[in-house]
């Protein structure tokens, strides 16, 4: 059998802790790209988040309008105010309005960080979110007997994906 003994063995350390440095480093490198997409994910979850409730909150304002139509004893129609259109829903001194808009065109929601509201006062901070929410008319017989509404909430996430969310309901009038 034929053996090689190598006389000088003091480069031999040297190599095996670059290996080993190479080694902790691509180990370092993937667990910061875990990091790194961990967060930008908790991003994307948190704009799906706000954005179901604006949209949810555009439903329950045309159902606020509804109640305070009714409870007003009988001196406006349930769906007085409500027509067949789109509208930018927002906050004047807590109280809703709805402005007609066209929705192809919205305009970003700024976040008042004093209140918690979003509205179009542009003094706010600006955030991505476009809403709107769409009226349409249910008839039977001819008669206006409900509501189908539609509240859309978009956006854009910062690498410039396109996000939507659209929740819908119905309000009949039961009188």
């Amino acid at each position: 059998m034929l053996e090689i003994k190598f006389k000088n063995k003091s480069g031999q350390m040297i190599v095996e802790a670059m290996i080993a440095i190479s080694i902790a480093t691509a180990g370092l490198f993937g667990v910061m790209a875990l990091l790194s997409k961990s967060i930008g994910l908790n991003r994307v979850i948190a704009n799906h988040y706000i954005a179901n409730n604006l949209a949810a909150e555009g439903i329950e304002i045309i159902k606020y309008k509804i109640d305070k139509n009714y409870l007003s004893g009988g001196l406006k129609a349930w769906d007085d105010g409500l027509l067949e259109s789109s509208y930018e829903v927002n906050f004047v001194s807590g109280e809703p309005s709805l402005e007609n808009s066209s929705c192809d065109n919205g305009r970003e929601l700024y976040f008042n960080s004093g209140t918690g509201l979003y509205n179009y006062v542009s003094t706010n901070k600006r955030t991505s979110f476009k809403r709107c929410v769409s009226i349409e008319a249910i008839e039977s017989d001819g008669d206006r007997v409900g509501l189908d509404v539609s509240s859309r909430v978009s956006w854009k996430d910062m690498a410039g994906s396109e996000f939507d969310v659209i929740v819908e309901d119905q309000f009949y009038n039961w009188r």
